[in-house]
């Protein structure tokens, strides 16, 4: 009888660990988040030269386009997703399936195009074209310095990944 309660003990503690564990990583993915949020709406903020009255409008414009462009690239990436397991199988799909595969991609980039020409439109509302036109270009100036910083990150922690991956050796 003893055992069994510090068998059930000890399973209550690394449960209780465990969660806590969980909570602690929820609680720094959400820090992380806000503080990529904060990084970007400064670096946008700079990008565009917004004038504060200008970036009031821009930014109520912007998240409201931003959510439907993201269900958009969840859609293109799952449909891409779809089309790579697909081809993958060890049983190929026909030509047919493969085709509807195909379409269901093409229309999803369609409506991601869409939600951009949306977002287009709407910021030219709030600010002026250039402006408007400036943030597709700091979307991809920022997503780089996300992905740069993500490898910095990593080749910080000991992962194998060196600094100078990207460099060739010759």
């Amino acid at each position: 009888m003893k055992k069994v309660f510090i068998i059930i003990a000890v399973c209550i503690f690394n449960f209780s660990n465990i969660h806590a564990q969980q909570e602690n990583n929820k609680d720094q993915w959400h820090k992380n988040y806000d503080h990529m949020i904060s990084n970007k709406i400064a670096f946008f903020t700079q990008e565009l030269d917004l004038t504060p009255k200008e970036a009031v409008q821009y930014w109520a414009v912007y998240n409201q386009c931003w959510d439907s462009l993201m269900v958009q690239g969840y859609k293109v990436r799952k449909a891409l997703k779809s089309l790579k397991e697909a081809m993958d199988n060890t049983q190929k799909k026909g030509d047919t399936q493969i085709k509807e595969l195909m379409d269901t991609y093409f229309e999803a980039c369609d409506k991601e195009m869409e939600a951009k020409k949306t977002m287009f439109k709407e910021l030219c509302k709030v600010v002026p074209v250039d402006k408007a036109a400036k943030t597709f270009i700091a979307e991809e100036k920022f997503r780089v310095i996300l992905i740069k910083s993500l490898r910095h990150n990593k080749s910080g922690q000991g992962t194998g990944h060196s600094k100078n991956k990207d460099k060739n050796p010759e």
